[in-house]
């Protein structure tokens, strides 16, 4: 599909950048299928290299966790109480890097047909989005996007906004960077919805990114 995409608007002279996929990991960052139980523990293997390194970092000689091999491990499903908190972090780490890896599959076949055409994809840099590790992501762009929605409940939305700003510039390593979505007004997944208020934009100026967003 994507190759089929980009042979068919190569040419098109409004094609200015490639928006590769939409909110990756936002609202499905985990799978917990057998497939990514069989690629958790490859990425656990090259990860750790031995059983026992891992046994170490996850602190499985507390209540008999210890694991035997690899291929015992699971991503961390349906428990009595929580999982052990590091199994928990690395496969928070693992699901960003397999998502990392089909954004990167998806770019290579983009540059492939069109190599003059930059290429991203729309980060959720807010408070709120903690399962991607986009500083990782951040030389795989040629613009870090973010994605931006204030919330009409929070009295100080203002105080998430600028966060969302420095954070994104941060990702961006001090380089310009882009707001690739953001609503005016309403919205379907919110209870209830306001109007922008006067003179307000999507996000404060940024200091160091003169192509950031301004109001």
């Amino acid at each position: 599909m994507t190759r089929v995409m980009a042979e068919r608007y190569q040419e098109h002279p409004a094609l200015a950048m490639w928006h590769v996929d939409n909110e990756l990991g936002c609202h499905v960052p985990h799978d917990y299928s057998d497939h990514a139980a069989t690629a958790f523990r490859r990425w656990l293997e090259a990860r750790y290299e031995s059983i026992e390194v891992l046994n170490e970092a996850w602190g499985t000689a507390f209540w008999s966790q210890r694991y035997d091999s690899f291929e015992e491990i699971l991503p961390p499903r349906a428990a009595p109480t929580y999982a052990n908190p590091t199994q928990q972090l690395d496969f928070a780490r693992f699901s960003s890097d397999e998502l990392l890896t089909h954004y990167r599959a998806l770019r290579e076949v983009l540059r492939e047909v069109t190599p003059h055409v930059p290429a991203t994809t729309n980060f959720m840099l807010s408070s709120a989005t903690k399962w991607m590790d986009y500083f990782s992501w951040a030389e795989d762009v040629d613009v870090v996007a973010n994605d931006h929605y204030l919330i009409a409940a929070d009295p100080r939305s203002q105080i998430e906004l600028a966060f969302a700003a420095d954070l994104s510039r941060g990702v961006a390593g001090g380089d310009p960077w882009i707001v690739m979505e953001h609503s005016t007004s309403a919205v379907n997944w919110q209870p209830r919805n306001r109007t922008r208020d006067a003179g307000r934009c999507c996000a404060t100026p940024s200091r160091t990114s003169p192509a950031g967003p301004t109001g």
